[in-house]
């Protein structure tokens, strides 16, 4: 079984027994399809969760889900490039959301994709319901970035990490990261800086997947060695800007130096 599927059965498990948390994270580190496996591995627990319910197919419940449920809210904007607002009527809704009570199923889901779009104010404005929402409701926020979000939001969740498929330039990416985590002061990176830059973008030329491996695990290198709240909120940016520079074929060299400087700031 594998680690996916070990988690999605204690999601069910907890499920079956009543006994699931009122708050959970589902994260994955950065890669061209992470937001899609986190979207796959929810829709496959509350397909679970339906079928064993209704006494249905997982196939009936996943069109149940994709069309529609009044006991299931799941927020899922395509392609979200920017910060949600309290205006925004995805925040309306999620906040209606926990003033009703259950209407057919004995539990109720509350998701929202790309919570990393979440702004600090409607995380804060959050917090209560978080910590008590209504009965018999689970929330679950998707982050397909591997940033942390606000302490006071992780710390009222369960947090479940889900690994992507590697691609074919994993060697390669693993040798980067490997790279990384070898040096024991990090100070050496920049040290190193025009020797690195220039190693980075002799792998990566002209190779986008191979680019957007490099930077998965630089970002979760990244991650994973600071708890500076700004430097998170910059590494934020950094992904977004990556993406929209990777879309229009924007220089590769300012990617790396984008990147770098990251680093160098976790580095000083």
């Amino acid at each position: 079984m594998s680690h996916n599927q070990t988690l999605q059965q204690i999601l069910k498990k907890k499920w079956d027994n009543r006994t699931l948390s009122h708050f959970y994270i589902f994260r994955t580190r950065p890669s061209e399809n992470a937001r899609s496996l986190l979207n796959d591995m929810t829709k496959e627990f509350l397909s679970a969760v339906i079928a064993d319910e209704k006494k249905i197919t997982v196939e009936s419940s996943l069109n149940i889900i994709n069309g529609g449920h009044p006991d299931i809210l799941y927020i899922d904007e395509n392609e979200r490039a920017k910060n949600y607002t309290l205006n925004d009527e995805a925040i309306t809704d999620f906040l209606k959301f926990h003033t009703y009570g259950n209407f057919e199923m004995k539990h109720r889901f509350a998701i929202i994709n790309d919570a990393t779009f979440l702004s600090e104010v409607i995380l804060n404005k959050f917090l209560k319901t978080l910590e008590e929402p209504s009965k018999n409701t689970t929330i679950i926020f998707l982050e397909p970035t591997g940033v942390r979000l606000l302490p006071t939001i992780e710390s009222r969740a369960i947090t479940f990490n889900f690994i992507g498929k590697e691609d074919n330039d994993s060697a390669k990416g693993e040798s980067f990261y490997n790279y990384l985590r070898s040096k024991q002061d990090f100070t050496e990176i920049e040290k190193e800086h025009l020797h690195y830059e220039s190693k980075f973008y002799e792998y990566t030329k002209g190779n986008k997947i191979l680019e957007r491996k490099f930077f998965e695990h630089a970002i979760t290198w990244a991650i994973s060695n600071t708890d500076n709240f700004t430097i998170l909120n910059d590494i934020q940016k950094i992904m977004q800007w990556t993406e929209r520079s990777l879309t229009f074929h924007n220089s590769e060299s300012q990617r790396i130096t984008a990147i770098l400087n990251i680093l160098h700031k976790i580095a000083v």
